[in-house]
């Protein structure tokens, strides 16, 4: 059985009944469901999809897809002494890092420096170097820094899909459809036999009379219908923020404190990418000459490791024309000649920076219900406690002062300089300091006094419940998760394809 997710709305005529004889069933059709729900369906196992969202918009669609957890990564610990190792090494992961990059379509250089091991080449050539490329480029060569061109899921040849038409909207829409979405593997899925059911959250998770295995997913249709999905296996992967909600949400008088949370861990060590950024102004330079293309082609990979004293940063160069006259006129700048000035100044002779930040995980950091707000459905919402700390504030001081080093090189002035540890800001809210890419809070181990999964993301109180997010990461690096939550749900397709066959 299949079907093909609606358009929206609650008067289309779209069959979300549950799914007779369902193998598996995968809650959450992102990154960490789609491809793994693609995987086992084109293996033959009957899958259904569950997802809280409408068809999602392929005109936005995420780009940066380099490997993100480098081997040092997996052992802060055992090299640092700081935050956790993995109970998996980067080698366990390296061949399906391979995989994705082929599965989805990446483009990029194979011989940079300061890049993890590879095992093949991108299947796509690198996006060319932009003109702030080559300002960046020219400055980090008398300083010592190297810029190198990144790895991208936007295709500079077809693939697949579309190549690059270089609108250069990259961080909002996607109108050629080069960049990679998770509703690609979707729609493969959906063309291997599996069947997904959209705008239908979760409600909860239900077990059997022994706590030990769990039996159903209750579920939401917007006609306001209650259904029950049951299968062999169950696959949370609603990402790292409504995971540990839904767990939460699913207690019973057997897991009084949430599914798989007999640790306390669940909902702890979350963490994120807490971001900085540098803008400066070249005087008299038009530094975006009809430049069209990816928001990031180039960056700074140097100082990703940090060896336990700071954060590891990751600088990605920015493609931009720097700040627009809407935002110039918003400013304290004036009006008048004074605004006219500001922005003949500022907008198009602009270079920037923008840094994700590493930080440690730290049990205060954490998810919990919020008992005193609920959702459409009268379920608590998540609350959020978050604090990078210091160990961050030094990966973004680090990153400023490097990319303030080179825009000062290139003979320009600092406008900007800031990361959201290093603002004199108290009220910035959690997911502000926080910044990018939410990982942790099902967190992998092999002591389940201390983790929620095993390292093949098994949860350890519940047989047939595994998480696929960036949830069960232990330790975060300092660029984007998607490649290895992708890499980590094909594993997790072969354990469960091994499992079932046995």
């Amino acid at each position: 059985m299949s079907a093909t997710p609606s358009d929206g709305g609650a008067s289309d005529d779209t069959d979300r009944t549950p799914v007779e004889g369902a193998e598996v069933c995968v809650v959450g059709a992102g990154p960490g469901g789609a491809l793994l729900a693609h995987r086992l369906a084109k293996r033959g196992h009957e899958v259904v999809v569950i997802e809280a969202g409408p068809t999602f918009d392929k005109e936005s669609r995420v780009d940066r897809m380099k490997r993100d957890i480098r081997p040092k990564d997996f052992e802060m610990d055992s090299r640092y002494g700081v935050g956790k190792d993995w109970p998996i090494s980067y080698e366990d992961v390296r061949p399906y890092y391979a995989e994705v990059e082929q599965e989805i379509g990446v483009s990029g250089p194979d011989d940079t420096i300061h890049g993890p091991p590879r095992e093949a080449e991108y299947p796509m050539d690198p996006y060319p170097p932009s003109y702030p490329d080559k300002l960046f480029t020219r400055a980090g060569e008398k300083l010592g820094y190297d810029v190198e061109r990144g790895a991208y899921a936007i295709n500079t040849g077809a693939y697949d899909r579309n190549e690059c038409q270089g609108y250069g909207t990259c961080q909002h829409v996607c109108p050629s459809g080069a960049k990679y979405s998770a509703d690609i593997h979707v729609e493969k899925a959906i063309s291997e036999g599996a069947t997904v059911i959209d705008e239908a959250p979760v409600q909860r998770l239900n077990h059997g009379p022994d706590g030990e295995e769990i039996t159903e997913a209750v579920y939401k249709t917007p006609d306001g219908e209650t259904h029950r999905q049951t299968a062999d296996v169950f696959v949370a992967a609603a990402g790292a923020y409504e995971t540990p909600r839904l767990l939460f949400l699913s207690e019973s008088a057997e897991h009084p404190n949430g599914l798989a949370n007999s640790s306390g861990t669940l909902g702890r060590y979350f963490m994120g990418h807490p971001p900085a950024s540098v803008i400066g102004i070249l005087p008299g330079e038009e530094t975006y000459p009809g430049q069209f293309g990816p928001t990031f082609s180039s960056g700074i990979a140097q100082f990703m490791d940090g060896e336990g004293e700071r954060g590891g940063v990751n600088i990605g160069i920015l493609n931009d024309p720097g700040p627009s006259p809407a935002s110039i006129a918003m400013s304290d700048v004036g009006i008048g000649d004074a605004l006219l000035e500001t922005v003949d100044t500022q907008y198009g002779s602009a270079v920037g920076t923008f840094m994700n930040c590493e930080m440690l995980p730290r049990a205060e950091n954490r998810i919990t219900l919020d008992e005193s707000t609920t959702d459409d459905n009268d379920n608590p919402v998540l609350d959020l406690q978050l604090s990078p700390g210091e160990y961050a504030r030094k990966a973004q001081e680090k990153g400023i002062a490097v990319s303030s080093e080179l825009v000062e090189e290139m003979g320009g002035n600092v406008l900007y300089g800031e990361g959201t540890q290093t603002m004199e800001h108290d009220d910035l809210p959690p997911l502000a300091k926080g910044g990018y890419h939410p990982m942790g809070g099902t967190r992998m181990g092999e002591d389940p006094t201390e983790s929620v999964v095993d390292p093949n993301l098994r949860t350890h109180d519940l047989e047939n419940l595994y998480v696929s997010s960036g949830g069960t990461f232990v330790t975060v690096g300092a660029s984007n998760p998607t490649m290895t939550i992708m890499a980590l749900s094909l594993r997790l397709a072969d354990h469960i394809h091994e499992v079932q066959a046995s």
